[in-house]
């Protein structure tokens, strides 16, 4: 399956592992120390949530840390920034 660049015609073979999520990229590789992070989000649309048991999680194998929006603003980070878990 591979496709056209419509502006010189030539053959594009790189789409193929691209369009299946496939390719590898310079971010795909692991380093020394790295981890990984998830984000979990309500089920529920406009949901008002007025707790979070992070029990199960933070008692999971390997998890290093389980944040919570409160978590956060103790830390003084905001959307976006950087969190260090030192």
């Amino acid at each position: 399956m591979s496709s056209a660049d419509t502006s010189t015609g030539r053959l594009c073979v790189e789409d193929d592992s691209c369009c299946v999520g496939a390719a590898a990229s310079f971010d795909d590789a692991p380093l020394p120390g790295q981890v990984c992070g998830c984000f979990v989000r309500s089920t529920h649309a406009s949901a008002k949530i007025r707790g979070i048991d992070a029990a199960g999680a933070k008692a999971a194998s390997g998890v290093l840390a389980v944040l919570t929006a409160a978590d956060m603003k103790a830390r003084g980070a905001s959307a976006g920034s950087p969190v260090t878990l030192r």
